[in-house]
């Protein structure tokens, strides 16, 4: 997320300097005559380049004024995912470097409020891997999707697929599968998870009010853990107690983001 955030910043600033270049030099063909120019035109041409950059120094400004609060976040929100994994652990008999957890937020379009999906704010595991999963987190979708839709902590077992998704081979023979079943997934998502986890459990971060998802907090344990009891570790009423104690504290930071 901090190095998007980085890339989109530098890309603003680099289309800040071509805007002003290209308007410094279309200014300096008017006077010396080349082109012929309105003094508007003159005039937009000094304005534009000069609101670019008050726009950014405003922006630098505020990212500043904002970087102690979002480091302060960043910590808190680390020490209880954390705080979380070593309560997992410590029930689960699960390493902790393999436990993964990662908190969400919901984004929305500014062009289309209307289609949101979940962001990830941060992933944390100990361990190299797995890495975190590419897939576009909707409402529905897998086992963090029902958290968002339900309202309530959803625990998955996914060490026992159902049979239709566990005699997939291509996407053709995906693609036939009923919607409910795939459980939202694409066929490249349904891909890039399979045999990749052996359970995951996500629960929901509500507003203030209670009375909206602001976001989602889920931890997993990979499938290459050995475990007397493959799939059915999180499904522990201590874990979940752990969970929904973090998704509890989180809401300050979600909506501070």
């Amino acid at each position: 997320m901090r190095l998007a955030a980085r890339r989109w910043a530098v890309a603003w600033r680099i289309v800040i300097a071509l805007a002003a270049l290209g308007a410094a030099a279309w200014k300096s063909l008017i006077d010396l005559k080349v082109f012929a120019g309105t003094t508007q035109l003159g005039i937009a041409l000094v304005v534009f380049p000069a609101s670019l950059v008050a726009v950014e120094s405003i922006r630098s400004a505020v990212a500043a004024y904002r970087r102690p609060q979002t480091e302060q976040d960043r910590n808190q929100i680390l020490l209880l995912l954390r705080g979380a994994i070593l309560t997992i652990s410590d029930v689960t008999h699960v390493p902790e470097r393999e436990i993964g957890a990662n908190l969400f937020r919901i984004r929305r379009a500014w062009y289309a409020p209307w289609n949101c999906h979940l962001h990830r704010m941060l992933h944390e595991r100990m361990s190299f891997s797995p890495q975190p999963s590419s897939v576009k987190w909707t409402r529905g979708k897998g086992v963090i999707g029902a958290a968002w839709e339900n309202r309530q902590t959803q625990v998955a077992n996914l060490t026992r697929l159902p049979a239709e998704l566990a005699a997939v081979v291509d996407e053709a023979t995906f693609q036939l599968i009923d919607e409910s079943t795939r459980g939202g997934f694409t066929y490249a998502e349904f891909q890039g998870l399979r045999g990749k986890y052996a359970e995951a459990l996500a629960s929901p971060v509500l507003s203030h009010d209670g009375t909206r998802v602001i976001g989602v907090v889920s931890f997993d344990i990979p499938s290459t853990v050995r475990s007397p009891a493959p799939g059915a570790l999180l499904d522990d009423a201590r874990v979940i107690g752990a969970a929904e104690e973090v998704s509890s504290f989180l809401a300050n930071s979600i909506e501070r983001a």
